[in-house]
């Protein structure tokens, strides 16, 4: 059965938003727009077993035992965070627009709908205070048992791959509340500028909550420490990090910024016979690559865990 993604599960409960596709409103989000996605098990947080162990089977002798120890799964549950994308604006601006207020209200409902997607996929990739943890904290220090290899970049310019499983027991989007993301009506509120002077707003609530699955080890892997100008984005550092996968569970998609993409064109440039210039690539050895935004070209050098001390 195929995924369910976010254009499929989101409900938007606004006439104000009749006319957009929720896939219209992900254009600025395509690494969210290929994730599956899924209700949240309890309205506001949720619960899912992510496998920690293989199953034990074996060949026997006859007249002898065999130890046939069960698969391994951990109950982990997570509390979906809150996303804000509300916005407000001067009466006298409402009022004022040349097609009419309703008009207004529609562009700018549709516009923070798609900057809102936008922080989605950013706080997924990359975590940050006061959402929930992204694949930056799940994949946290190098080395093959944590599913991260190194480009060997050091500094603060650097970038990172992603090779991303996704579905219902790998990475998923989730959404709270039966996947309803609350739009309210534009109501007449009173508001304060900079020097607290009152003046008249209208105001609009758009709410949801949301978070993270990953769903096993194999479910993300992450390429870190790709430098600007060295240690650059290439086929064979991306054969390094696919490799980190066990047969049978290839990843779905490989996510990255564009300037990895870049790298990697002029990598296949520099090794064609023809001389001509490579195309922008869409795959790696058969896996499909999706460039986005939300990885950024700031990360800092990631490395092993310190050996502890006595």
């Amino acid at each position: 059965m195929a995924n369910m993604t976010l254009a499929d599960l989101v409900k938007l409960n606004d006439r104000n938003t009749a006319d957009y596709e929720i896939s219209d409103l992900l254009l600025e989000a395509p690494l969210l727009k290929r994730l599956a996605a899924a209700v949240a098990s309890n309205g506001t947080s949720h619960q899912y077993l992510k496998q920690t162990g293989a199953p034990g089977v074996g060949f026997r002798a006859i007249d002898t035992g065999q130890v046939n120890a069960a698969d391994a799964d951990t109950l982990v549950t997570v509390a979906l965070k809150y996303l804000d994308c509300s916005w407000e604006i001067d009466r006298q601006l409402a009022d004022g627009a040349i097609k009419g207020r309703e008009w207004l209200a529609t562009r700018k409902t549709a516009r923070s709908l798609m900057a809102g997607m936008f922080k989605l996929e950013q706080q997924i990739v990359n975590g940050g205070t006061g959402g929930f943890d992204g694949f930056a904290q799940a994949l946290a220090t190098v080395g093959d048992s944590y599913m991260v290899t190194s480009a060997g970049g050091s500094g603060s310019t650097l970038s990172s791959v992603y090779a991303i499983r996704t579905g219902e027991n790998d990475c998923q989007v989730i959404i709270g509340n039966d996947g309803m993301i609350s739009i309210g009506d534009p109501t007449l509120q009173r508001s304060a500028d900079g020097s607290n002077y009152p003046f008249d707003v209208y105001r609009c609530s758009i709410v949801g909550w949301s978070t993270l699955q990953v769903g096993g080890k194999y479910s993300i892997a992450r390429l870190a420490n790709i430098a600007a100008s060295t240690q650059t984005l290439t086929d064979d550092l991306l054969a390094t990090l696919l490799s980190l996968f066990p047969s049978g569970k290839m990843p779905d998609f490989l996510a990255m910024s564009r300037r990895s993409l870049m790298q990697l064109q002029q990598s296949r440039t520099a090794t064609n016979a023809t001389g001509a210039p490579a195309p922008f690539p869409s795959e790696a050895f058969g896996v499909p690559i999706v460039a986005c935004e939300s990885i950024t070209n700031t990360e800092i050098t990631i490395g092993a865990t310190p050996t502890p001390t006595a």
